[in-house]
């Protein structure tokens, strides 16, 4: 008999597979109801790490099957439902997106309603990484597909994730980029999106006009030791009432890094440094390679290319301070996480930067080169990778990164065009990553990078940078508190949450926004701004949740 519980004195059975699942918690069964067949159009599901929102995904899939459309926003992501048996493919595989930061949401693409109009279910895992207008644009087909379906059921939008980690990158946000396209691009954003610094997902216009529930569980099965789970929710919410407590126990971690990489290493249990700034990540991966590159093993140097189409000229002006040819500069400025020319090294420890299900492996896959093999497609020496997780090895192929640039035409009009592609191999070092490329791994040990004195503007040699929920990511990526070190002691003022996130958990959040309150949202994220602000680093998440702001 499969396993099942009463919600609102309605019996809902699971799908076999799952007749271990515990069901005594409220919420859970809570979610479960409302993604079966609850009022709502969009489903919120959200909690800290190891909560158990896969579990319900997997659930969910294989409740409904071919009705549900299975996606995630990361590779990691995507590869961790599949590993279920679950056809699941990133964001902008799945609904077939461009590579672009920004979407014009008065255009229409009508075999994305098509594609749409085939499931009664959208599933979205880390919604946490999507901007607000790749959402709002995703939304608004959802919308018109569901004026095709001629009577079935609207189309349920079900979305995973955590706001209390990090939040998404967008390079329209980055005030770094002064040129006027990019200042136009900003003032679009301002009309559609308001005043927020960071696009989270729930400041889509769509998202906001559409009848929506969320539903925070609250109960993390990841960790098993309480003690570090309740640090652990002390330090995502940022509740500096029990933060002094929480760090105690937390701060014991100050290790030697080199005794606690060997420690794992000695087992074939790879470490991972985390840190905030690319620089920081290229200097600790040369610092480990030098080993390597003096005991003479087998390596080879891949260089990478940039190539066409280039559409114009006025690209170089608006987006690189240009040297002779204007290419070397653009490729730095755009896509700091390739590297213009590297040299890989049998043993060494990589990551992979791109999806390709036909070989296994996804962007964020950790490995170990083991092999370089001749490939006649690509007439070049190509590296063979282990992954840590017990998979088959693979060979590294190499990979088209494009970029779009986006400007505005002065009849309004918002353009994407595909400037250039860069040919790179698709993987690189990684001893270490930064915080935001460890988002959605599991690991058995870890090292954070918590040197004294980073804020989100500080750019000081020897310094450690940290973004909001840095803290909490780096620690949530590991299983157990022994498999932690840290650098130095985390002091209560590295621990942050950014200030836009817990507009989410405002009173309201849930309620169906009326015809012509669409800024209804909008000003409550100008009054909480200021609420925030004014109690600085003395804000607790909790004292929002309960005040009348």
């Amino acid at each position: 008999m499969s396993n099942s519980f009463v919600y609102n004195n309605k019996r809902y059975d699971l799908p076999e597979g799952f007749d271990n699942i515990r069901l005594d918690s409220k919420k859970f069964c809570q979610a479960i109801a409302e993604c079966y067949d609850g009022f709502y159009e969009i489903v919120t599901i959200a909690g800290a790490g190891g909560c158990g929102k896969s579990v319900i995904y997997q659930i969910i899939c294989k409740k409904f099957g071919q009705r549900c459309l299975s996606t995630a926003s990361t590779g990691v992501a995507a590869f961790n439902i599949a590993q279920h048996g679950i056809n699941c493919s990133t964001l902008h595989s799945a609904l077939r997106l461009p590579a672009v930061d920004m979407l014009d949401w008065n255009k229409a693409d009508p075999s994305l309603v098509t594609l749409l109009e085939k499931y009664d279910y959208l599933l979205i895992d880390e919604i946490s990484m999507v901007n607000c207008n790749i959402l709002d644009y995703i939304l608004i087909h959802v919308r018109l597909a569901n004026e095709e379906r001629f009577g079935r059921k609207k189309l349920k939008v079900i979305l995973f994730g955590d706001v209390l980690q990090l939040p998404p990158v967008s390079a329209i946000l980055d005030k770094k980029n002064t040129n006027d396209e990019d200042r136009k691009l900003r003032k679009f954003w301002k009309e559609r999106y308001g005043e927020a610094e960071v696009g989270y997902w729930f400041f889509s216009p769509v998202f906001r006009e559409t009848r929506r529930i969320t539903i925070e569980l609250d109960a993390v099965y990841r960790q098993s030791d309480d003690k570090f789970k309740s640090a652990l929710d002390v330090i995502r919410k940022a509740d500096m009432a029990g933060l002094e407590k929480a760090l105690e126990n937390i701060n014991g971690r100050v290790v030697d890094e080199e005794e606690h990489r060997a420690l794992y290493e000695k087992n074939g249990t790879p470490m991972l440094y985390l840190t905030g700034r690319n620089r920081d990540v290229r200097a600790y991966n040369m610092r480990h390679l030098e080993p390597l590159r003096k005991s003479g093993v087998e390596a080879h140097e891949y260089v990478s290319s940039i190539n066409g189409p280039m559409t114009s000229d006025r690209y170089y002006m608006s987006y690189d301070p240009c040297d002779e040819n204007g290419r070397k500069l653009i490729f730095k400025h755009f896509f700091p996480i390739l590297e213009d020319r590297q040299t890989l090294y049998l043993g060494s420890q990589v990551m992979c930067l791109c999806n390709d299900r036909t070989k296994g492996f996804q962007n964020g896959t950790l490995g170990k080169i083991i092999d370089f093999r001749y490939d006649s497609e690509e007439d070049a020496i190509l590296p063979v990778v282990k992954p840590f997780d017990n998979r088959k090895a693979f060979t590294v192929p190499y990979h088209d990164f494009e970029y779009f640039a986006t400007y505005i035409k002065p009849s309004g009009e918002i353009v994407h065009d595909k400037i250039f592609i860069v040919r790179s191999i698709a993987c690189k070092s990684a001893y270490a990553v930064t915080f935001h490329k460890a988002q959605g791994l599991t690991l058995d040990a870890v090292y954070i990078d918590t040197r004294h004195g980073g804020s989100d503007s500080d750019s000081n040699v020897g310094e450690s940078y940290i973004p909001y929920s840095g803290i909490y990511l780096g620690l949530s990526r590991c299983k157990t508190l022994e498999g932690v070190g840290l650098s130095d002691k985390i002091t209560p003022d590295q621990v942050k949450v950014n200030e836009y996130a817990p507009l989410f958990f405002l009173p309201d959040r849930d309620r169906v926004v009326q015809s012509g309150d669409d800024d209804f949202l909008f000003k409550r994220m100008i009054v909480a701004k200021t609420v925030i602000r004014k109690r600085k680093k003395k804000t607790r998440l909790s004292d929002l949740l309960d005040s009348d702001v």
